[in-house]
């Protein structure tokens, strides 16, 4: 008989903030749940920080969440009122994150939850400084913490710049990665990376979880209705300055000459690339390329939906070491997905796996040129349809929830083992 467990999850930030981050862990939470498991998350209460896009609690899809999350009110202070808190608590505890001056108020709540119910672990979706109350919690308690890492910790591979005092945080990362129980990654070719990146982490349990897929309903948008002969493109998420789409819009416009009875609609949703006025200019692509702007997860894949096929635009990194959450989120529109990245990576592997569209190398026009062609040439026949999702859809289904049990289980019981000594 399977074993339920008591989570408790601390995330720097959390719905209604709907940050790429905050939409994985959810959908991780909800699926716990419904296997049933017991899922509590402790965040800090969110006071209006601009850029992101909100939810509200009547979103059907998160609402079963609503109970289960418990938030705390920093006190709202001037930024050298932060950073003197935050000075005062390194010289306290020998821990520095932006923030953690209130991480006694976070331990607080922490320790209110842990007094009305007996955890068996603790998941600490970071990073930021609420690691430093998820490991003192974790210590007090003898609970075992997982601690996850969707992205680097904080040296990005390049193209992407060096952080700024990269090694004095990668010093502050160090000190809690040392102290957890195990760590997981989203992909095989990051926790490779991060090995690397952080010898703290050789020996300890690492587990690749995947981002969870879940079958989201969304109401079809009347403004989404595509226009018939139309072959319509979105890609979902921030560009920023190292996706650079360069190459894709100068082979979408090969594409576009190719097949002049054919006509194109490029949406793009989300912060776009800085030049990417520039870009779509200089590529004569006025006219397809369209900048739809931010919209709410559930906005966005209802046009994800509506889409013939989807654009995934990784950077030009020698190894694709990312599993964007996008990538899952195709899965759930089920639409074919363009996927240009690098040769060698996560989303390479995934596309070879599984027959969910085309991919192309990030730093070949001529390759990405290949492979939206080959899609053109299926909507010209009517064969979208035979990109299969059945398979993808049913690992990202369950791998990620399945995975996150067996570590849970192995060092449950294996504190267990330890307490029978």
């Amino acid at each position: 008989m399977k074993k339920s467990f008591r989570i408790l999850a601390v995330c720097p930030f959390f719905l209604p903030k709907l940050h790429p981050e905050v939409i994985v862990n959810a959908k991780l939470f909800l699926e716990l749940m419904e296997r049933g498991h017991e899922v509590d998350v402790l965040t800090v209460r969110d006071h209006g920080e601009g850029g992101y896009v909100y939810s509200t609690s009547q979103e059907a899809w998160w609402a079963p969440l609503i109970s289960h999350i418990h938030y705390v009110d920093s006190p709202i202070r001037s930024r050298w009122g932060r950073f003197f808190c935050d000075l005062l608590t390194f010289l306290a505890t020998g821990y520095h994150y932006r923030g953690v001056g209130d991480w006694k108020n976070e331990f607080r709540a922490a320790e209110e939850l842990l007094s009305k119910k007996q955890y068996d672990c603790i998941l600490f979706r970071g990073p930021g400084s609420m690691g430093l109350p998820a490991l003192r919690i974790a210590h007090k308690h003898n609970l075992p913490l997982i601690v996850n890492l969707s992205d680097p910790w904080y040296n990005f591979p390049p193209p992407y710049l060096k952080e700024k005092n990269l090694k004095f945080k990668q010093f502050m990362a160090s000190r809690i990665l040392k102290h957890a129980s195990a760590v997981t990654f989203p992909s095989r070719e990051l926790a490779d990376y991060s090995l690397g990146e952080y010898p703290v982490l050789r020996g300890k349990p690492c587990a690749v979880i995947p981002h969870m897929f879940r079958d989201i309903s969304v109401s079809s948008r009347p403004d989404a209705a595509k226009a018939p002969g139309v072959f319509t493109l979105t890609h979902a998420g921030s560009w920023g300055w190292f996706r650079n789409p360069l190459r894709l819009f100068k082979a979408l416009k090969t594409v576009a000459d190719n097949n002049p009875d054919l006509r194109f609609c490029f949406n793009v949703i989300g912060r776009a690339n800085p030049d990417f006025e520039r870009m779509v200019e200089v590529c004569g692509l006025r006219n397809v390329v369209h900048d739809l702007g931010s919209h709410t997860y559930e906005e966005t894949l209802a046009l994800l939906e509506a889409s013939d096929a989807l654009v995934l635009l990784e950077a030009e990194c020698d190894v694709g070491i990312f599993m964007p959450s996008k990538f899952v989120d195709y899965i759930q529109a089920g639409r074919p997905i363009l996927a240009i990245s690098p040769q060698r990576g996560c989303i390479s592997g995934n596309m070879k796996r599984f027959r969910i569209g085309e991919f192309a190398d990030v730093r070949s026009v001529e390759a990405i040129t290949e492979a939206l062609q080959r899609m053109v040439t299926q909507f010209r026949a009517d064969r979208l349809e035979s990109y299969d999702f059945t398979a993808a859809a049913a690992f990202f289904a369950s791998e990620p929830v399945r995975r996150t049990e067996d570590l849970i289980a192995q060092l449950v019981d294996g504190k267990e083992n330890e307490g029978e000594k």
